[in-house]
């Protein structure tokens, strides 16, 4: 009767609170994971979708897709220092950067239409600054180099190169976007400047003029003889 619903009703929210904390739990786990990982998946698939679905603002989705770019660069640096970035999993992590600088570019649009051109430019520059730095990591080794004992050495070297080149690549987007941004923003900041000084120039001929005015009316009126 009732009392079965209410048990079976609680014992339903306890599992699904038991859920949320093991999910958390594991998202926390993740957090440091590489492809090939176990709790890889959970990271990519659980926790940084859930982390977007939350975020509130158009700068805050920008800001987290411009983390998660920055991770999967991380994690292609470090599986490529390690020897183990191959083809599959390059083609993997350069699809998931991909998807979220355009989910930056998407979010940072939105903030541009509403006028936060200066956050928008920030959000980005971050971004490229962060590329420029990471794909320097890249620890690729030239096909023609003595130490290269196999051909897996050479494919997983291509496959290193291949993910750097479109991380460069999105790198001088990113750039170009932003030289737009400074464009409009000192255009802006020029304009703003003449008007005020238009301002202040038409201050001061409304003073002169008062002054003028105030001077006049207040002399004696000359007396006819």
């Amino acid at each position: 009767g009732f009392f079965a619903r209410t048990r079976s009703l609680y014992a339903g929210a306890l599992a699904l609170l038991l859920m949320v904390a093991g999910g958390t739990q594991a998202s926390l786990a993740a957090e440091n994971t590489k492809p090939g990982d176990l709790l890889y998946p959970i990271k990519v698939a659980i926790s940084e979708p859930m982390a977007l679905t939350f975020a509130l603002s158009s700068e805050q989705k920008a800001g987290l897709a411009a983390r998660f770019a920055s991770r999967r660069v991380e994690e292609a640096a470090a599986l490529s220092s390690e020897g183990k970035l191959d083809q599959a999993t390059a083609g993997d992590l350069a699809s998931r950067f991909d998807a979220q600088v355009d989910l930056l570019a998407k979010e940072t649009t939105a903030l541009e239409a509403k006028g936060e051109i200066a956050v928008s430019l920030a959000v980005r520059t971050d971004l490229e600054q962060t590329l420029t730095e990471r794909v320097e990591s890249f620890s690729v080794r030239e096909a023609g180099e003595e130490d290269v004992l196999s051909a897996k050495a050479v494919v997983d070297d291509s496959a290193a190169n291949q993910f750097a080149d479109r991380v460069f690549e999105k790198s001088r987007t990113l750039a170009t976007t932003r030289e737009r941004l400074e464009s409009v923003l000192s255009t802006a900041a020029a304009k703003e400047n003449v008007d005020l000084a238009l301002l202040r120039k038409d201050d001061t001929g409304d003073a002169t003029a008062s002054m003028s005015s105030t001077r006049f009316s207040a002399q004696p009126a000359s007396v006819s003889t």
